[in-house]
């Protein structure tokens, strides 16, 4: 589900309410942006409380965990939960984990969702880390050194009483 930002897009709620309607074991996952402090979001928006709204009037639930940020604007400084799995009454039970995973180039972090359903599978579903302590530190440096070599240092005369020096 996506509904657009910084505009005033119903959160088409009779759309949603069809869904559940068609299917009552239901996930709908997306991009809501939709702030709710109710949810874990620093504000409520006009969007966050529609969507409050149906998610109690509808009986379902929030999957994510209060207030772990899933939107990350670059150069903003501020973050924020946007990024939703709202899951029926019968699916809420079988929700193992619900997580942030990590930086996948966008402002926006991938949202997992770990279900036990009633079916074998050989695949084991888990969080990936980045162990630094297994990272090729050298072969960075070359990589840093490779691509800075081209470009030519930045000029600045002034000096501030924070600036320091490095060898």
């Amino acid at each position: 589900y996506y509904r657009p930002p910084y505009v005033s897009v119903d959160l088409q709620t009779v759309t949603l309410q069809n869904l559940l309607k068609v299917n009552p074991l239901c996930i709908i996952g997306g991009d809501f942006n939709a702030k709710h402090e109710f949810f874990g979001c620093k504000k409520t928006n006009r969007a966050g409380d529609s969507l409050f709204d149906f998610v109690e009037e509808q009986d379902l639930f929030l999957a994510n965990q209060s207030g772990e940020s899933t939107y990350h604007p670059a150069g903003l400084g501020s973050s924020d939960l946007l990024d939703l799995f709202i899951v029926s009454k019968q699916v809420a039970g079988k929700i193992l984990d619900c997580f942030v995973g990590e930086d996948v180039g966008s402002d926006h972090l991938p949202v997992h969702l770990i279900l036990q359903l009633n079916y074998k599978s050989n695949y084991q579903a888990g969080k990936l880390i980045r162990p630094l302590g297994r990272c090729d530190w050298a072969a960075l440096q070359r990589v840093i050194t490779d691509r800075l070599s081209g470009l030519e240092p930045i000029e600045n005369d002034s000096k501030s009483a924070n600036d320091t020096e490095c060898e």
